[in-house]
Formats: structure tokens, C-alpha cells, sequence
């Protein structure tokens, strides 16, 4: 019950010393939710923690490879020790799980190389959301904390001025946090075969579960029920709710929206043939 309390209202910072101290006693997470932002992956966290087969991590968001890549051990303080996994195991019969949800590591470059140094047995789940409608809530959610002055048709116009040579430099300084790459990439974040190719030369296509947000909206039981097959648990039917989720007070232009489907039509056929199947948002 207090795990479910939790998962509702997430920490933002580190775990306290005395769980990094007593890190060697820690496991490591069996499975990860890697983005998509703004794609749905805190109301799908939510929704796991309350199985009692996923012991719920210190904080949803850890971090780790895209922005702590220190100490391993400062890892391991986000996650339950070796001692309360075996006693939900001898309880509940079964074995348990634990995991942790950052967004940002499916778009991060250097994150699938980082990930699989430390994890290479990790399952990885995946939502993507309709590109468009990711870039707009993206720069809502910006422009909501006070860091975007111009409005979405000049920021997307201004985004590769501003990302210019930003991914390189992430890929090659491990401990630099490039803001601007995580703050501004409101369209590149949405080119998804780019991103799932770089982690798929890493980790076997069995071991990703790739979702897309729209159903998860419209029928979150059947993408639940999807995910725990995929991680192996039994069927549980949690308290479904929709977390983070917001209006705006403005809408996309018509001639803004032909011009950025335009621009994701020969990156959505890509994404089509890497997974073999229609994208619902196809256009």
C-alpha cells in the first residue's frame, strides 16, 4: 500500500546516503520504461507499481545514463534490497520485479550503450506517441516552466540552430548535461526509428516491448495486460488513472500541422517497416 501511495506522488531527488552505503545489498532494476516523453510513461509506471509482483523503486525517474553516470552503487540505492525482494517472493509465491521509468533515455544517444554495459539482460518498454501531438505537449510543458520564449512555430523553426552539434557533444562527454538538448528537441525527439535503431543494436527485438500512447489512452487495461505478459507476471487489473495530463489554451495551426506531417511522413513509412506494422497516427 505504501508503494501505491508512492507511485503517485515521485521523488525528484537522489536516494539519501544510507541506502547508497548499504548499495551492495541492492539489486539492479529488471526492466526499464525508456520514453517516450510526454508519451505516457508515468500513468503506465503507475499503473505497475500497483501490481504485487513490481516492488516499487526509490523514485520513478532515476536519471542514471543520461544525466548521474558516476557510481554504480549510487544506482543501485533507487532499488529495493536483495533482503525485501526474497520476503515478497517467499510471500507472494512468485517471483517480483523492480524497475524505474526515465523518459528521456530512449532519446538520449549515448543512454542504449550505457544501459547495456550495466543491464544487458534488462527488458525495455517503449511508448510512442503521434509525433505531433508529443512536440506540441513537449513545448507546453516547456513553455509552462517559464524556459520558452517564442511561440511553437518560431521554436520549431529555431530548433536546429539550436540542438546544432548538441547530440555529438551528449554522446561524447558521459557527464555533460546538454539542457538545451533535453529542453528544446521538441521535433527530433519525435523521429523514433532513429532512436529505436540505436537500441536495437544493443538489445534483442524479444527484449523491447514498443507500445504507442494513443491505446494506452483509449484502453490502458489492454496495454497493461500487454506489458505484463511481456515482463512475464500475472494478469492484475490496478486503479487506472491518467497522470500528468493537461488542456492548453492554444492549438496548432492548420498550415503549422500539414508542414510537420510533411516532415515525419518518410520517417513514420521507416518506423512502419522497423516494426512491421501501421503507426496509428499514420500520415
Amino acid at each position: 500500500a505504501a508503494a501505491r501511495r508512492r507511485s503517485r506522488r515521485w521523488r525528484r531527488h537522489r536516494p539519501p546516503l544510507w541506502r547508497i552505503l548499504t548499495a551492495p545489498f541492492r539489486v539492479l532494476p529488471d526492466f526499464l520504461v525508456i520514453g517516450a516523453q510526454k508519451g505516457g510513461t508515468t500513468s503506465l509506471f503507475d499503473d505497475l507499481v500497483q501490481h504485487p509482483c513490481i516492488i516499487c523503486p526509490y523514485t520513478k525517474e532515476a536519471q542514471f545514463f543520461n544525466r548521474r553516470l558516476r557510481w554504480t552503487l549510487c544506482y543501485r540505492g533507487y532499488f529495493p534490497s536483495r533482503y525485501l525482494m526474497w520476503r515478497a517472493r517467499c510471500r507472494i509465491g512468485q517471483a517480483v520485479l523492480t524497475g524505474e521509468a526515465t523518459p528521456e533515455y530512449l532519446f538520449h544517444p549515448a543512454v542504449p550503450a550505457r544501459v547495456h554495459r550495466l543491464l544487458p539482460r534488462a527488458r525495455l518498454v517503449v511508448l510512442l506517441r503521434d509525433p505531433i501531438a508529443r512536440a506540441f505537449s513537449h513545448y507546453q510543458h516547456v513553455r509552462r516552466g517559464g524556459n520558452e520564449p517564442l511561440d511553437f512555430e518560431e521554436a520549431i523553426a529555431a530548433e536546429p540552430k539550436r540542438l546544432e552539434g548538441l547530440q555529438e557533444l551528449a554522446e561524447k562527454a558521459p557527464l555533460t548535461r546538454v539542457t538545451a538538448l533535453t529542453r528544446y528537441s521538441y521535433c527530433t525527439r519525435g523521429i523514433y526509428v532513429t532512436q529505436l535503431r540505436r537500441w536495437l543494436t544493443y538489445y534483442s527485438r524479444g527484449q523491447v516491448f514498443i507500445g504507442f500512447s494513443e491505446e494506452l489512452f483509449e484502453s490502458p487495461r489492454a496495454v497493461f495486460e500487454r506489458v505484463c505478459r511481456f515482463l512475464g507476471l500475472e494478469q492484475w487489473t490496478p486503479r487506472f488513472r491518467i497522470s500528468n495530463s493537461g488542456g492548453y489554451r492554444e492549438a496548432i495551426s492548420e498550415q503549422t500541422r500539414q508542414r510537420l506531417m510533411e516532415f515525419y511522413a518518410p520517417y513514420n513509412r521507416e518506423l512502419e517497416s522497423l516494426l512491421g506494422c501501421p503507426v496509428p497516427w499514420g500520415y
